[in-house]
């Protein structure tokens, strides 16, 4: 999506939320007038600015007015941009703005029909409100145009009017620093309260990632690579490596190599096999003597992961967890499920279906459990580990885990924890589910980069002192969580931010109350 659709999908909501400077929309206005401006010279006819200046123009005049019409509608048309303030983003306010709009416009004798802009992101009910109004007003010459047909527009003379863009995004991110910092924290309490509602009154689907099990002493995705390198050099190839010289050895080759994870990944997987004389459970072998190796003691666990169980646990009203997604290979989870005594079945295939009385969990990467004479069907789950495997998720739009994380993305709300969020396609997933819906369904637990985390992560200059100020990390910061937000905003999640990973246990725990 190009900068002008971004700015324009962004016009109602998290971008105009912070901005009450009039020269900002007078800026963006420009942008669609002249974009629309382009559509009428496409076929022969023109645009005209009656008030003298494009965007500018008070309540009861036009912003433009195409004197030959547009398309199929007669000449002459009225043309009216309204981009509202953070008061103004409203359902109400866009149905006042109109009635005013229509009963100035329609003194002008001259005008066949008036086209109204508008750029605020509505929720399907609020659409279904507008469509209700508009014919209900079917005898008055009124056009609406929302988000979507500005973005249409914009895109087809996108190349024609690329100057303007840059200088509109720079001035955009300058007033929201010039503006007051928003406050995260009340947002991400309304919106967990919000959360808390729906998970009593509809229930939720969980996704969970590698953050849910770190606590138990499963190590992130680096260190499980690294630790299958030491493996399979120590024990694999010579009796000549010791385990620093392995670790050391795998990152230089990895660095050389210039490597993506996967394909370490798939690296990994031939050298076990090649190893075992072709055994190609060599490889699940040693991932699961990796997974499994540092963890915690079973009286230990994370207080995340006990509240996680606790939350799939039926209340006097029924289940409130649907199912559970995880991307995971591990069966903590299900661990701690079994000591609660919470029905439950893990499923890593297309053969295996849960009872009724069990709760689904969905290894959707694959399952390698600590103990495997409870499972059945795991040498026919998908070990999305490596390369291969996310070839497969790709290539076969209809594979069982494609398509059991869809139908939830599309039916329910669900709530990820533990999870970057960077999975391709798992972005895949969640952008093609959020084109039926105008609002965001989902929720995303996520921790904060602090300003101490980002300098601490900066390289430091020759005197070894930070090249980057305190200043500017936090101004840095403040832009950058604005985009995240918009980035989560177009897959369909809001983010409920927590200052410290510890802070995420007591948040799920408020979701039962």
């Amino acid at each position: 999506m190009g900068l002008a659709v971004s700015l324009v999908r962004s016009a109602g909501s998290a971008i105009l939320d912070s901005v009450t400077k009039k020269r900002l929309r007078t800026q963006l206005t420009t942008v669609i007038l002249q974009a629309l401006e382009l559509e009428a010279k496409s076929t022969g006819k023109s645009l005209e600015y009656p008030s003298g200046a494009s965007g500018s123009a008070p309540l009861g005049e036009l912003d433009a007015v195409l004197p030959e019409g547009l398309g199929d509608w007669a000449g002459p048309v009225g043309v009216e941009v309204w981009l509202p303030s953070a008061s103004q983003a409203s359902l109400d306010s866009l149905f006042e703005r109109l009635s005013l709009s229509s009963d100035e416009i329609s003194k002008k004798e001259n005008l066949s029909s008036l086209l109204f802009i508008h750029c605020l992101s509505l929720t399907d009910s609020d659409s279904r409100r507008l469509k209700q109004y508009v014919d209900r007003r079917r005898t008055e010459p009124l056009h609406i145009w929302g988000p979507n047909d500005v973005v249409e527009l914009i895109e087809r003379y996108k190349d024609e009017i690329g100057d303007i863009l840059p200088q509109l995004a720079l001035a955009t991110l300058r007033t929201e620093l010039e503006g007051p910092e928003p406050d995260w924290r009340s947002q991400s309490s309304a919106r967990l309260a919000r959360l808390g509602d729906i998970y009593q009154n509809e229930g939720v689907v969980l996704s969970l990632g590698a953050g849910v099990s770190i606590g138990m002493g499963v190590p992130n995705w680096d260190a499980l690579v690294s630790a299958l390198f030491v493996s399979l050099f120590t024990k694999q190839l010579t009796q000549h490596i010791d385990e620093g010289q392995a670790l050391a050895l795998a990152d230089a080759a990895r660095s050389v190599g210039n490597e993506s994870p996967l394909l370490s990944a798939r690296y990994l997987r031939r050298g076990f096999e090649e190893g075992n004389a072709g055994d190609q459970q060599a490889f699940q072998e040693a991932l699961a003597e990796v997974l499994y190796g540092h963890i915690a003691s079973r009286e230990a666990v994370s207080p995340l992961l006990r509240e996680l169980a606790k939350l799939c646990m039926p209340l006097r009203t029924g289940p409130k967890v649907h199912s559970v997604i995880t991307y995971n290979f591990d069966d903590l989870l299900e661990q701690v499920l079994s000591e609660e005594a919470v029905g439950h079945r893990s499923i890593c295939s297309s053969r295996q279906h849960p009872l009724e009385t069990e709760l689904p969990i969905f290894h959707v990467h694959g399952f390698i459990p600590q103990s495997t004479e409870s499972f059945d069907g795991l040498k026919e789950g998908l070990l999305a580990f490596s390369e291969e495997g996310y070839h497969q998720l790709f290539r076969d739009p209809y594979h069982w885990t494609n398509v059991i994380q869809l139908q939830a993305f599309q039916q329910r709300t669900c709530v990820f924890v533990g999870l970057s969020l960077t999975d391709p396609n798992l972005r895949r997933l969640l952008e093609y589910a959020a084109t039926s819906r105008d609002e965001p369904r989902h929720f995303a637990f996520m921790k904060r980069t602090s300003a101490e985390d980002l300098l601490k992560a900066s390289r430091k200059g020759t005197d070894d002192e930070l090249t980057v100020k305190q200043e500017a990390a936090v101004d840095f910061l403040r832009v950058h969580h604005s985009l995240q937000e918009k980035v989560y905003r177009e897959l369909g999640l809001e983010v409920i931010w927590f200052d410290k990973f510890d802070d995420m246990p007591k948040a799920v725990a408020e979701l039962r109350r």
